[in-house]
């Protein structure tokens, strides 16, 4: 398995940046697209210099027509032939409580954004009748959380998506999974209490939360010609979480 260019977004975050180390020596272009944390980027560009050519972009995926416009420039400039969906923020709060503004730009980070950065980099996948597609979901888009309904919604429809576009590029040799995790070590979750992540951990079989490195090799997995008969499916890596 090797690639010409690969995309990953929300790379400066833990599990980006564990998936960007780890296919860094499969791909001669790298391109991370961030949007707030410089310095976390700058270091992770700067690790992964004389793998592969890395190259940082600055974008603020809840913006549609920024987060398009990049991606066809990308995709001008480069042959895309594997993306990594992997943006996400989240939303802690009750439905009834959650601002109009807070809920568009959930589902313009999590789902619209999967949606037009694929959209632009799948005609050169087809012209090439190969290439790969892997979505960062998690398991709250397979049963859903509590205080969590909007962002639930959004890796469910992620899901969904990875589902009807692998029917869509199957024939032409593009397989799209997607990885649900569990509770992981992630920013993303520090807005939980010590008291509530205990709470957490003990629904989950194997009695911890997963370190990003975990969630990043299956998306390896998924990239690599190990699973070069998966198509379509959405693996849950959550320590048992969801039996």
């Amino acid at each position: 398995m090797h690639y010409d260019t690969m995309v990953i977004s929300g790379a400066s975050g833990g599990i980006g940046s564990c998936i960007a180390i780890r296919a860094a020596s499969f791909c001669d272009h790298m391109i991370l697209l961030y949007n707030s944390s410089f310095k976390d980027i700058t270091v992770l560009t700067d690790r992964l210099s004389g793998t592969c050519d890395a190259v940082a972009v600055k974008c603020d995926l809840s913006d549609v027509r920024e987060a398009s416009k990049i991606a066809h420039d990308i995709s001008d400039k480069y042959k895309v032939d594997a993306l990594v969906n992997n943006a996400g923020i989240s939303l802690v709060k009750l439905l009834q409580d959650c601002t109009d503004e807070e809920i568009c730009r959930l589902i313009n980070v999590n789902l619209t954004s999967a949606v037009l950065l694929t959209k632009a980099f799948i005609p050169g996948m087809i012209a090439e009748k190969r290439g790969c597609i892997v979505n960062v979901s998690s398991v709250w888009g397979e049963i859903g959380a509590s205080c969590e309904a909007v962002y639930s919604a959004s890796k469910a429809g992620l899901n969904g998506f990875t589902q009807a576009l692998a029917r869509e590029l199957g024939p032409s040799g593009i397989r799209v999974n997607s990885v649900c995790p569990g509770m992981t070590d992630t920013r993303m979750n520090k807005c939980f209490g010590n008291q509530q992540m205990q709470d957490i951990i003990r629904e989950i079989p194997l009695g911890r939360i997963a370190d990003p490195d975990e969630i990043a090799a299956g998306v390896m997995f998924l990239l690599s010609d190990k699973s070069s008969y998966i198509n379509g499916q959405c693996f849950s890596p959550n320590g048992g979480m969801l039996i």
